[in-house]
């Protein structure tokens, strides 16, 4: 045997040993990067782009953009008029559309679905009646929206916590999933849903929750996703899905962790 092959040989043993090296003192397959590292589970687009069940109509709304050619659709810096007692100048609002089912389609959920689609600041008033800028639009915005006043809030840094957590029947709060948006039959990895538990069961924003899969036969139900809670009230909540291993359907479980 030359001098060079034995050099390639001694090389490659170095090389192995050290991939061995470094995965002796591991008993399991590491996770992904995504469940290793820190992030913003629940971003600024989660608070203010998402839906949630609406409480009651509110008084404050917009009547019609600040155009001549009277357009209907709202964009991100278009000017608004909109009516509303006790506002102003510098007040910020978030922009609501109420979800318009789809005909002869069931209602679901623990009350009325509204989407944020946005925001907008108050510039000048007029008695009752005051003229605002959106600021910020998730999609387009409509003569007729709600306004609800803006909440400021941080995003929410952490980890995905992955969904390798065991069905636990009747130990721990378990819900269902009730409403994907548009009414689809599908959600997964970066949608939002909704779930009909919430607040009065212990739920909190920035709670992470595993998904399973509907039980078939007497098989347990399998974990297929985990989902991190970025709004809730006392019989619901909206989470967003960060990452998932199959698709989610309509009925599927969801429990705290």
């Amino acid at each position: 045997m030359t001098r060079k092959t034995l050099s390639c040989a001694f090389i490659g043993l170095l090389a192995v040993s050290s991939v061995w090296g470094a995965a002796g003192g591991q008993d399991r397959i590491e996770k992904p990067p995504i469940f290793r590292e820190t992030y913003p589970l629940v971003s600024e687009s989660d608070f203010y782009c998402s839906f949630f069940v609406l409480k009651e109509i509110p008084a404050v709304r917009i009547e019609a953009a600040d155009s001549a050619d009277g357009m209907t659709l709202i964009g991100e810096n278009a000017l608004v008029w909109a009516r509303g007692a006790a506002v102003r100048p510098g007040q910020v609002f978030v922009v609501v559309e109420r979800n318009a089912p789809a005909p002869g389609s069931k209602r679901v959920g623990p009350g009325p679905i509204a989407f944020r689609q946005g925001r907008l600041r108050v510039i000048r008033t007029e008695g009752e009646r005051f003229l605002a800028r959106i600021e910020k639009a998730c999609g387009a915005i409509q003569a007729g929206a709600f306004l609800l006043p803006f909440e400021d809030k941080a995003p929410i840094l952490g980890k995905d916590a992955g969904y390798d957590t065991l069905f636990r029947a009747g130990e721990v709060p378990t819900g269902r999933l009730v409403f994907f948006r548009d009414e689809v039959m599908q959600a997964g990895a970066g949608d939002w849903v909704l779930i009909d538990i919430g607040s009065d069961k212990g739920l909190r924003v920035g709670q992470q929750l595993t998904v399973y899969g509907k039980p078939e036969g007497k098989l347990p139900a399998r974990a297929v996703a985990n989902a991190v809670i970025v709004d809730a009230g006392p019989a619901w909540a909206t989470v967003k899905v960060l990452s998932a291993r199959d698709v989610l359907h309509l009925g599927d479980l969801i429990q705290v962790k």
